[in-house]
């Protein structure tokens, strides 16, 4: 296994420890998650186009967390496909359904960095 596939095995790990967490409302935890989640979502942008060709099979993910912190990774190469799924999961319920909310509002605005 490469490193893409670990970080992208860890991406799907830790967005389910995510969800464990912000079904308990410990915010502490969620907080935390998010960081990781953030540190690996760096990795796998630094990590280049083989990166994000294999995380595009995530979006049909069954868990709204890994498809919506899937989408959001993929967002500087593939907006329109990431601006689908974030909208999809944003029909759902729930804190993850605000959080992809909050995710448009920021791509509508001009505040999520496009490649």
């Amino acid at each position: 296994m490469n490193n893409i596939e670990k970080l992208i095995e860890k991406l799907i790990k830790e967005s389910l420890k995510q969800e464990e967490v912000t079904l308990e409302a410990d915010s502490k935890k969620m907080s935390h998650q998010s960081i990781k989640i953030y540190e690996i979502n760096q990795e796998l942008r630094t990590a280049g186009r083989e990166a994000y060709e294999k995380l595009i099979p995530l979006l049909d993910y069954q868990n709204f967390y890994v498809k919506l912190n899937v989408a959001y990774t993929l967002i500087p190469i593939y907006p329109e496909k990431a601006r689908q799924t974030i909208l999809e999961v944003s029909k759902s319920k729930g804190l993850i359904a605000f959080r992809a909310e909050m995710i448009l509002q920021q791509l509508t605005n001009g505040d999520i960095k496009i490649d």
